[in-house]
């Protein structure tokens, strides 16, 4: 039996977000640093790091009944955590970045036909990493909601 669906787009948007490289029309390289592991900033060293997380703060994950299927609308997190130089500052690495993933996740709305639609959801959050005291290190946070379809079992 395969996985269930929900962890079947976690895999799809990883495998997505890894395609991200300036070869591919982006403006930066995941170069296989997207995970689903959640870690804080301090834990990383390799930047741009990508983690894509279940969604928290009121997700709407409920499910609903509709004419022999159900409705499944997933929420999740896309972390991105950048750091600047004197070169490129973070702020310029965030909208990189963001340019980036919103190409990618809207490029294949359905992930391959695996939900109906994915989209963003919330506003996007950009932060500095708390007690980062070069200011060189930024967070962003963008919240994605994908619905899923299924038939209900017999």
């Amino acid at each position: 039996m395969s996985e269930p669906k929900e962890d079947q787009v976690y895999e799809k948007v990883v495998d997505l977000l890894n395609a991200i490289d300036p070869g591919n029309g982006y403006y930066t390289s995941a170069g296989g640093r997207v995970h689903r592991d959640y870690l804080e900033i301090e834990q990383v060293n390799d930047y741009p790091h990508w983690i894509v997380d279940a969604g928290g703060e009121g997700d709407e994950t409920g499910y609903r009944a509709y004419k022999g299927r159900y409705v499944h609308n997933l929420v999740f997190d896309v972390f991105v955590y950048v750091q600047g130089d004197d070169i490129t500052p973070r702020s310029r690495w965030i909208a990189r970045v963001y340019a980036d993933l919103m190409k990618a996740m809207l490029a294949d709305h359905t992930l391959g036909g695996l939900v109906t639609v994915v989209e963003p959801y919330r506003d996007r959050v950009i932060g500095s990493a708390y007690g980062d005291m070069t200011g060189r290190l930024g967070i962003l946070r963008q919240s994605f909601m994908a619905s899923i379809e299924e038939a209900l079992a017999a």
